[in-house]
């Protein structure tokens, strides 16, 4: 009767120990994230589509003044890439596109992390940068 009692309370255990350990359903942890895009204060990320050659971002200019836009670049898969802007100067509270064409040949359907570095100046004009933070799935 013991016996059986130690081995009931050993598979309880077991179980209860099972139930609670958490394993991710998959290697890659970007997956488990929503499709999100985060920038710096002073600008908002309005939307963004990833395709399995390019990336498109749109930005709105919240910064109280207008900016002249000199050079973007996004790292994805450890590769840094240049990427064009809709237009050079954009007035505050006006929205801007960013476009990234490349070569990375993605796989439709996974998720890809990647950051987003823009330098640009203010009618003052001096020198900054914004960056951003994306997870997206590959459209």
């Amino acid at each position: 009767m013991k016996i059986k009692l130690i081995s009931m309370l050993i598979i309880i255990i077991i179980i209860v120990t099972a139930c609670g350990y958490k394993t991710p359903i998959t290697d890659n942890e970007t997956e488990l994230i929503p499709d999100q895009c985060a920038v710096t204060s002073g600008f908002s990320c309005i939307d963004f589509q990833l395709t399995t050659d390019n990336l498109k971002i749109s930005i709105t200019n919240n910064m109280g003044t207008n900016i002249t836009i000199n050079e973007t670049t996004i790292t994805i898969n450890e590769e840094e890439i240049m990427c064009e802007t809709t237009t050079e100067s954009v007035s505050d509270g006006e929205n801007f596109g960013i476009v990234c064409i490349f070569n990375q040949n993605l796989e439709l359907g996974t998720k890809q992390k990647i950051s987003l570095t823009t330098n640009f100046y203010n009618n003052q004009g001096f020198n900054h940068e914004f960056t951003g933070s994306l997870n997206a799935t590959v459209k």
